[in-house]
């Protein structure tokens, strides 16, 4: 089963169970983007890779939401010592991740302020 199906049923899982549940899934996980798609889509995440797949929109307590990467029977993210394999795209990821666990208060005040200069 590839990544994409994994992807499907989760989204039908969520979208059954959790009827009001806000969420998104990746489209390009597994794609095979022409040439010219590549570049848009990097062009529209400003370069930025290792964005997980899924994403849960609702808050719950201190959370804002529940951010899934989704990863097919056998892929190998850790090597036996619990070293992260040598994979530039797991190491992304699993950079993307620890980004987003980061209490970022300081950008959070920064955001606050735009949007009120923009109303």
């Amino acid at each position: 089963m590839t990544e994409g199906m994994i992807q499907e049923q989760v989204a039908r899982y969520v979208a059954i169970k959790y009827r009001d549940a806000i969420f998104h899934s990746d489209f390009g996980s597994g794609a095979h983007l022409t040439k010219l798609q590549a570049i848009k889509q990097k062009r529209q995440n400003a370069g930025r890779r290792g964005f997980p797949d899924f994403q849960i929109c609702e808050p719950i307590g201190k959370w804002n939401g529940l951010f899934l990467e989704i990863k097919k029977d056998g892929t190998r993210i850790v090597k036996r010592n619990g070293e992260l394999v040598a994979n530039d795209h797991i190491r992304e990821q699993a950079k993307m991740i620890e980004d987003l666990r980061k209490e970022r208060k300081d950008l959070e005040k920064e955001l606050r302020n735009e949007t009120n200069q923009c109303r």
